[in-house]
């Protein structure tokens, strides 16, 4: 009775979020522009990394006392998200240049690696069991812990100094003529696709998995979903909100 009430609860949410998503993306091109966009990004973004960050150190205590493989990778891997964030951030044309000249491509290459990182450590989190696989204080837990750190680090070093050395690696995702190139939407599309895949499986497993809360996960799925549509083709300041 209490799941079936947070998942009501969920689906109002939703369908308002979703009743929102519909009236900005029919009247979004009326709406006046939003000066001073590079503060607002700034501060935005900002606050995405901190969220990442906290999530990333729940799930990494949170380990200790409950040894559940999906927290660990989840909480890693946004350990990723926050860093690459950070760069996406500091890169982000306007900004002082970092590491090289700053520009929107560049911005870009290390927002898509972690929407990307977001996208698959959620859809491996909807995969995997959800439930306690050790102690809370073995050795083996412990090694677990360091070793997905070690993992998540040196996936964003080789990330980092690719995007950074070798921008040539990935398709061109912006044009100065003609602004978001195809491969770049396309890019949002699969984000979008991978969310909606997990969404599907955590409503497969809401009546299946009793220790997982899929409510509160499909409903913040689904803001991320139109997050990325509004980053595809309304605005890039509706997507950050």
């Amino acid at each position: 009775m209490q799941r079936n009430k947070y998942f009501g609860s969920c689906r109002f949410w939703a369908s308002l979020l979703l009743g929102g998503w519909i009236l900005v993306y029919l009247f979004g091109d009326s709406l006046p522009p939003i000066g001073h966009f590079l503060i607002l990004h700034q501060v935005l973004e900002t606050a995405s990394i901190m969220v990442s960050v906290l999530i990333f150190v729940v799930g990494w205590h949170t380990f200790r006392m409950h040894a559940n493989h999906a927290i660990l990778i989840v909480s890693c891997t946004f350990l990723g998200v926050a860093v690459s964030d950070f760069w996406h951030m500091l890169s982000y044309p306007g900004m002082p240049d970092f590491f090289g000249p700053n520009s929107p491509e560049k911005a870009i290459g290390f927002w898509l690696l972690a929407r990307y990182l977001t996208a698959v450590s959620l859809l491996i989190m909807a995969c995997l069991p959800w439930r306690v696989l050790a102690s809370s204080h073995s050795v083996s837990t412990n090694k677990d812990r360091y070793i997905a750190l070690l993992v998540t680090l040196l996936v964003m070093s080789l990330a980092i100094l690719t995007l950074l050395l070798f921008p040539e690696a990935i398709p061109k995702t912006y044009q100065e003529d003609v602004g978001l190139t195809p491969f770049k939407q396309g890019a949002e599309f699969a984000i979008i696709a991978i969310y909606c895949t997990s969404i599907a499986l955590l409503l497969i497993r809401r009546h299946v998995d009793t220790g997982l809360e899929t409510s509160l996960l499909v409903c913040s799925l689904s803001v991320m979903v139109m997050s990325e549509v509004f980053f595809y083709g309304i605005s890039q300041c509706h997507g950050c909100i």
